[in-house]
């Protein structure tokens, strides 16, 4: 069964000299016998007319890869090349093709150019498969008479998937829900396939050895592809028991899960669904390479989209590419790369951060501004205080006085109190704007300093200012909250 074991190898990506081994013994196998003609009959895997030993290593497997494929027959000759053979193992590995295995497998022993190695396959292969008798549904002979029960259901198959821990007889569950999950994605029954897909999921994080845990690989290759799971996005803007079933089944599917829900997030009908799908990927934590691909999107949104996501994963290995972006043509990219890059507390980034303080958009300075604050770098003090001096807008100015809060330094709190204490009555006078984001700063401080010069504050002759203070002294938004002002996704 060296044709097995070769199936397998490239199955589960194994190193290179297992797959040359493999081959090799492929080959010798093949140069010392005559003919050999693989069957699938229904669990068991038939070689010249012997049933094999399941036991035996990748003989489930290549069995569940030829019903896969569909194919009833495949026959090695003699004259079988090293090359013809990898080909035709490779083959066997890849991922059936849903509604139209048997056309596409032979096509790509076409493309081999061998005579050597042939196959036959179901007349109608979705038929076959759907009809395939399972244990539930064969003939039974009690007293001599034959007597047919109704086909197991799915959630008798699911249950019965639950239960076992014997790995044949997971491979033969796993291959009667296929048709299950097939015939959902054709009438486009999201709910089905996500509730199917989240039960086998559970079952396989519940496995315990190599090989149970190995067959349930094997299997979901043929349940959990792209065809399948695609009609299990739609549900989670739903909301509600459907969105939690489906990023269930997502969450399963990995990094397919998170990419097919990216690959949605640019083509989202509103927001409502961008912000589902959004909240969906940070739970399944997609692979940065995936969130990478949305930032070198060139629409404006996408780009934006991937670099909160960036924001909420935190993942070093992006800082690279979103750097960049805070020279991005538009500003709400801008923004979002700044409070990205406000997440990877490099030296890079708080460089990049300080040099969005001068851009030409106030709200990209005020994100930048708490960003900084956030970091709080050594010298991001003596940076908010520079920018203060240089800020005319009130919005920028109130977020350059709450960064100051953040920075919780006794030198970044005596700054504050200064910068809202009235000034002299002819020089060192202050504007209103000023003094009230100074105030604004100080309802953010936890020092019992602030508190106090807050009471002071809120008897100031300046309206402004004392109306400020007094509504710093009332339950006010946390830190967070701030934060996020201009965070839009």
């Amino acid at each position: 069964m060296e044709l097995a074991r070769l199936v397998e190898a490239i199955l589960l990506d194994q190193p290179d000299d297992v797959r040359e081994r493999a081959l090799g013994a492929l080959l010798t196998a093949v140069l010392q016998g005559e003919s050999a003609t693989f069957v699938p009959r229904q669990l068991d895997l038939v070689v010249n007319d012997e049933v094999v030993d399941p036991a035996w290593p990748g003989v489930p497997e290549l069995g569940a890869q030829l019903r896969g494929h569909e194919v009833a027959t495949l026959t090695i000759g003699p004259d079988a090349s090293p090359a013809e053979l990898l080909a035709v193992a490779e083959q066997l590995a890849q991922e059936p093709r849903h509604g139209a295995a048997a056309h596409h497998f032979a096509r790509a022993l076409i493309g081999v150019g061998t005579g050597a190695i042939s196959a036959t396959y179901d007349t109608d292969p979705r038929l076959a498969d759907i009809l395939r008798p399972t244990p539930m549904s064969q003939a039974t002979v009690e007293g001599g008479e034959a007597a047919e029960t109704a086909p197991a259901s799915l959630d008798e198959l699911l249950a019965a998937l639950e239960a076992t821990r014997v790995p044949s007889e997971v491979a033969r569950l796993i291959d009667e829900l296929v048709p299950f999950a097939e015939r959902g994605a054709d009438r486009r029954d999201g709910r089905r396939i996500a509730e199917l897909l989240a039960r086998v999921f559970v079952a396989r994080d519940r496995a315990e050895g190599d090989a149970l845990r190995r067959m349930y690989t094997i299997g979901l290759r043929r349940i959990a592809r792209g065809p399948i799971l695609m009609h299990v996005v739609p549900l989670v803007k739903e909301g509600g028991e459907a969105a939690k079933v489906a990023i269930a089944a997502l969450v399963g599917a990995g990094d397919l899960g998170a990419q097919l829900l990216v690959e949605r997030l640019p083509i989202a009908e509103d927001r409502a669904e961008r912000r589902a799908l959004f909240n969906a990927l940070v739970v399944l934590k997609p692979n940065p390479e995936v969130v990478r691909w949305l930032l070198t999107d060139p629409r404006w949104f996408v780009v934006r989209n991937g670099l909160d996501l960036a924001a909420e994963l935190r993942a070093s290995e992006l800082e690279e590419a979103v750097v960049p972006l805070v020279r991005h043509d538009d500003e709400r990219v801008r923004r979002s790369a700044v409070q990205a890059i406000g997440r990877f507390q490099t030296p890079r980034a708080v460089r990049a951060i300080e040099g969005a303080l001068d851009d030409p958009a106030p709200q990209v300075r005020a994100k930048a501004a708490v960003s900084l604050g956030a970091t709080r770098h050594p010298r991001a003090t003596e940076r908010l205080l520079a920018a203060i001096a240089e800020e005319n807008d009130p919005e920028v100015l109130t977020a350059l006085h709450v960064a100051l809060a953040q920075m919780g330094t006794p030198e970044a709190l005596a700054q504050l109190m200064e910068g809202a204490k009235p000034g002299g009555r002819i020089f060192g006078r202050k504007t209103s704007a000023l003094r009230v984001a100074a105030v604004q700063g100080l309802s953010h401080a936890v020092a019992p300093e602030a508190k106090a010069a807050l009471d002071v504050l809120a008897d100031d002759k300046d309206p402004d200012v004392r109306a400020a203070a007094q509504r710093a002294k009332r339950p006010s938004r946390s830190m967070e909250a701030v934060t996020d002002v201009y965070f839009t996704p």
